[in-house]
């Protein structure tokens, strides 16, 4: 409970979220946390990696949270992995090195294409990885970490909006508190 609670209150800092926006986090998570492989504590610590970044550049907690529940169901275990590999990705799409620059140009991909603020990071990984954007031109332009990330986002891209739907609008907080009391209630 301890860490959940401080999981609420860590993105509702670290996107300016009201106090009454508190349940949809807290049902936002719970969803993506049923529906995949990621744990609490991937969330957590991957949150803690990323949250700042991603909200810096204009995404949603939903759009983080979905962007982690898909690189644990790729297998990524570690919720260092999983944050500090984000955090790559959007630093390196934020300020390019002259690697990703060149890249994007041979593959006649516009820095705007590649912008998170405007497009959202499904959109970019989307685009990148329809113009070929391959696992050598992910090490060259992400480093190693953010090259795995690239790489778990890329095989499950297809997914993200299906995913992110599922995580967006539940009760799903309320229905495991619900489970829970009926369970301590039948014991």
């Amino acid at each position: 409970l301890d860490e959940s609670v401080n999981l609420i209150t860590s993105a509702m800092g670290a996107f300016n979220l009201r106090a009454s926006e508190s349940m949809a986090v807290a049902n936002t998570f719970t969803a993506a946390l049923n529906n995949s492989k990621l744990t609490v504590q991937q969330l957590s610590v991957g949150f803690q990696y990323s949250a700042t970044a991603a909200a810096q550049l204009g995404m949603s907690y939903t759009e983080l949270v979905t962007t982690m529940q898909l690189m644990a169901d790729a297998g990524i275990k570690s919720g260092s992995m999983i944050g500090t590999g984000i955090r790559q990705i959007l630093n390196q799409l934020a300020a390019p090195n002259q690697k990703l620059q060149q890249i994007l140009l041979t593959l006649g991909v516009s820095l705007n294409d590649v912008d998170v603020k405007s497009h959202g990071l499904a959109q970019v990984m989307e685009t990148l990885k329809n113009k070929g954007v391959d696992a050598t031109d992910a090490f060259a332009a992400f480093g190693t970490r953010g090259a795995g990330a690239f790489i778990a986002l890329s095989s499950q891209v297809d997914s993200f909006y299906e995913k992110m739907a599922g995580n967006t609008g539940t009760n799903a907080a309320i229905k495991a508190a619900d489970t829970q009391m009926q369970s301590l209630a039948n014991t």
